[in-house]
């Protein structure tokens, strides 16, 4: 089961890595917070993952390793997406996502002062 959702950034934004939120007391499965990457047809081109380790007990967070993704919104289309490892009917009450977090960098601003000398 995979849970995700879009993500509007602005063009040229700077991802630079995931968090993710968590509370698993299942001793032995773990769940993944995903920022996907895809092309403008939705095949798969890259992701990096956060998991929370197996045996983590309670509240918890997870990060990717860097990301360091410039935003390209014209040749790409972007998701959070988080999966528990177990699709059992228990997974809900032992494996919960609490919030994925981007951090990132806005792109710097394409509105410029220009002066116009008059004449």
């Amino acid at each position: 089961m995979l849970f995700n959702t879009p993500v509007h950034l602005p063009q040229g934004t700077l991802v630079k890595s995931l968090r993710m939120y968590f509370r698993d007391v299942d001793p032995v499965h773990y769940c993944g917070g995903y920022f996907y990457v895809t092309d403008l047809l939705g095949l798969g081109v890259t992701y990096w993952s956060a998991y929370s380790p197996v045996g983590a007990v309670d509240l918890g967070h997870a990060d990717s390793p860097a990301i360091n993704h410039t935003i390209d919104n014209t040749q790409y289309v972007y998701m959070l997406a988080w999966r528990p490892s177990e699709t059992d009917s228990a997974y809900g009450l032992d494996l919960q996502l609490r919030s994925l977090q981007l951090n990132y960098t806005p792109a710097p601003s394409a509105n410029k002062t220009v002066v116009i000398p008059l004449n």
